[in-house]
């Protein structure tokens, strides 16, 4: 949905897929943490409603004590994360809107997938998560057992000659889910994909393929001409259909190639820093490089170890930190662990980060700046004044984005202590 509906258009809902008792516990389990409550129950209150049934809004709204603006609110997320999709159609008096409802993931399937887990890690601790995931954990088979169970062909004896079997299988409805709208363009990736190889086409990928191509176009917030890339060299002629495409080698390139800037989609939050001062040039450098490229230029140009660069793996693409606050993070470590990116302490801090929201380097300063403190001995001459209310608005307005620069030790000190200052001045 893209605005509120008015009061006096119509509307009915399709149910897309096959519900079933188990989900409503689902809806409330891990739906309405990353949606809420209010979505939960207006997605309830679709359910009940007649199939194909037109209904007026404004009589919706009423009986359920809406108004049009809160119905958009409720609605927006539903849509977003694949449970209602919306379609909309001119008439001469309104709009009539079409509601189709998809059920919700099962508990495999929605932690199974790294979109859905990722942003559910946003919004709970991760001992939250591991806990709804284990409430709906089922048992292992019996070890050291026979399984003496009967056989369907024993049992049943089907002849398969006989043309009853040998017809086309019957079609009814299951539990169908409504594609993600992860940003990603199919047609701008085949294009792509076609322009670096001749052989590979829209046929060349199953459709599960596709929506794994998407969902870490979106986790590693790279563009589809990126995609297509990886997915070159990460395909293979000679496998079956639907298994082609060798996902561990392509989360592998997303991975490794995170220091190209020009093959990846700009963030839209940034921490509006302008100006000359140290702080302020630091954040516009958060905000605009990619994790490897931050660690990279403050290593002067050197690769990161493997170890370090899991950590941000882990950060960003199982936790999901924000880059921005993930540079935030690994520079403020960096200072106040003598130069070790401690594994434990970081991901302790990056949850709290989260589930903050932080989503800017600025963000992830400030709450570190109110939960942790900086401490670097001083020499009598080197106190510095805190911040006054002019200086610290240098860090309001967008400018330029600067290149990766390699940070030396004075650089570090110099921020840090602006930082510590500004932090101070501010309790």
């Amino acid at each position: 949905m893209r605005e509120d509906v008015s009061p006096s258009d119509c509307f009915e809902v399709r149910r897309e897929s096959r519900f079933s008792s188990d989900d409503e516990d689902y809806l409330h389990a891990y739906y309405a943490p990353i949606v809420g409550l209010k979505a939960v129950a207006l997605f309830s209150s679709f359910l009940r409603l007649q199939e194909g049934e037109s209904f007026s809004h404004e009589a919706f709204f009423k009986k359920l004590q809406l108004s049009s603006g809160e119905f958009g609110q409720a609605l927006r997320p539903l849509e977003a994360i694949g449970l209602v999709v919306a379609y909309r159609q001119k008439t001469e008096k309104c709009f009539y809107f079409v509601y189709c409802l998809y059920a919700p993931k099962n508990p495999k399937e929605f932690f199974g997938n790294a979109l859905f887990a990722g942003t559910l890690r946003r919004y709970l601790s991760p001992n939250e998560c591991e806990a709804i995931a284990r409430r709906f954990d089922l048992l292992t088979l019996p070890e050291g057992y026979e399984n003496v169970s009967e056989k369907f062909t024993d049992y049943f004896a089907p002849d398969f000659d006989s043309p009853l079997y040998n017809e086309a299988a019957l079609t009814t409805g299951g539990r169908a889910f409504a594609p993600l709208d992860t940003g990603f363009d199919k047609n701008h990736f085949f294009a792509a994909l076609l322009d670096k190889d001749e052989r590979l086409g829209e046929a060349s990928l199953s459709k599960e393929e596709i929506v794994k191509v998407a969902r870490l176009a979106a986790l590693y917030s790279y563009d589809e001409a990126a995609m297509a890339d990886f997915v070159v060299e990460s395909y293979g002629y000679p496998k079956p259909f639907g298994s082609r495409v060798d996902f561990a080698k392509l989360a592998s390139l997303a991975q490794d190639n995170l220091r190209f800037t020009y093959d990846k989609k700009a963030s839209d939050k940034t921490s509006e820093a302008h100006g000359d001062a140290p702080l302020a040039k630091m954040l516009r450098k958060m905000d605009a490089l990619t994790p490897v490229e931050f660690l990279t230029a403050l290593q002067k140009g050197h690769r990161p170890a493997k170890s370090d660069l899991d950590l941000l793996n882990i950060l960003v693409g199982e936790m999901g930190l924000p880059a921005p606050s993930c540079n935030a993070l690994v520079f403020y470590i960096l200072k106040v662990k003598d130069n070790v990116l401690s594994s434990a302490y970081a991901q302790k801090l990056a949850g709290s980060l989260v589930r903050q929201g932080s989503s800017t380097a600025l963000d992830a300063l400030n709450y570190l700046g109110k939960t942790t403190s900086y401490h670097k001995p001083k020499k009598e001459d080197e106190a510095k004044p805190a911040l006054t209310e002019e200086k610290t608005s240098e860090a309001t307005s967008p400018k330029k984005e600067e290149p990766a620069a390699e940070t030396s030790d004075e650089e570090y000190d110099r921020v840090m202590d602006e930082y510590s200052e500004r932090i101070r001045a501010k309790k």
